[in-house]
């Protein structure tokens, strides 16, 4: 089961705090075969409600790692895609710059 970016469920409506327990109690009936994983942001509600069940504890992949890989991805679109790639140089290293310097690991 794969729960991704689960810090962008709404929390103010009660959403997050009932999936948290939904995922939490599927946890705690130890199926064999059942394999979890969680991504989400590091916020508080959901590292007190899951980070004990984890036996290995949580792990983070830091921004700086995520946004050269979208760097990568920027670049790699802009040179194929047959508009941008037929911009200016100057305006091409301007968008993946901005792309680039705003992603902040999104």
């Amino acid at each position: 089961m794969l729960v991704d970016a689960l810090d962008e469920c709404p929390s103010i409506s009660g959403e997050r705090e009932k999936l948290l327990k939904f995922v939490r109690s599927l946890v705690e009936m130890s199926l064999p075969n059942l394999h979890i994983l969680v991504t989400s942001r590091k916020v508080s509600d959901v590292d007190y409600a899951l980070g004990p069940l984890d036996p290995l504890g949580p792990f983070g992949i830091r921004n700086s790692d995520v946004d050269r890989d979208i760097l990568g991805y920027v670049e790699t679109e802009i040179s194929q895609d047959r508009v941008m790639k037929q911009w200016p140089c100057e305006l091409r290293q301007e968008a993946e710059n901005e792309l680039g310097s705003r992603a902040n690991g999104m």
